[in-house]
């Protein structure tokens, strides 16, 4: 679990510096530490960096080995530095749905590797990065076209028949546009990490629920009930059994 971070002062009101909720509604020591293969760097725009409805940071907190990158730092790095920002003993794959976008599924980093399109791809032993773009989808389209390097990399796209998420923090600008944890957190199941998927979509739901809470967008009886369902869950295992408390 993370540590509780540092409070400040927001328009009169005491709020939490990491998620940006009030300090009896904070989440950061509920959130957990996973460690995983696939290693996730997110670049974040600059005005992602203290809305309360951006979901990148919450990526980066919930993955122990992910990357949080400013946007604003990627390309200056880049103009200073002729190799990029990308290390060249790692397999990056890009989760945005460009033209020719291959669909998330079982298997695909490895056919991208197959099939040479990433650079050193017939090494086995090689590192696996997905890159995601953390803004507006307007911002992250521009972004995924001026990143320097980012586009000879593979892009991957989710499936379009998914179901939309039942609460959001922002409305979606089109059909299928979810948020950039959600996003992750589809991919990571479809590609087969499915406990890493389940903690931080468990963790994102929380965010949702308590910052529509603080907003006044659900009322204290449906935040109620969420967390009631929540806490049912957190005393039961991923196989149904039930966890006694002092067993987690």
């Amino acid at each position: 679990m993370l540590p509780t971070p540092a409070l400040e002062d927001h328009r009169g009101h005491c709020r939490c510096r990491a998620c940006k909720l009030s300090a009896e509604l904070c989440i950061c020591g509920r959130l957990p530490r996973v460690e995983m293969p696939l290693r996730i760097v997110v670049i974040q725009h600059p005005r992602e960096h203290h809305s309360q409805s951006n979901t990148g940071s919450l990526v980066h907190r919930v993955f122990s080995n992910s990357e949080l990158r400013d946007y604003t730092e990627v390309m200056r790095d880049a103009a200073a530095d002729v190799t990029g920002p990308w290390e060249p003993s790692t397999d990056y794959h890009v989760l945005f749905p460009r033209q020719g976008a291959r669909v998330v599924a079982p298997g695909v980093l490895d056919r991208s590797r197959q099939s040479g399109t990433g650079p050193g791809s017939r090494s086995p032993a090689r590192r696996r990065a997905l890159v995601v773009l953390d803004a507006r989808w307007r911002q992250a389209r521009r972004m995924s076209h001026r990143v320097p390097g980012l586009g000879r990399f593979p892009f991957l796209t989710l499936p379009e028949e998914l179901p939309a998420p039942a609460l959001n923090l922002r409305r979606p600008a089109g059909a299928g546009q979810v948020s950039t944890a959600e996003a992750v957190a589809r991919c990571l199941e479809l590609l087969g990490h499915v406990d890493a998927a389940r903690k931080l979509r468990e963790s994102l739901e929380l965010l949702v629920s308590r910052a529509l809470f603080l907003r006044g967008k659900i009322s204290r009886r449906e935040f109620e009930h969420i967390e009631r369902q929540r806490k049912k869950r957190e005393t039961t295992g991923a196989d149904g059994t039930t966890i006694l408390v002092g067993e987690k």
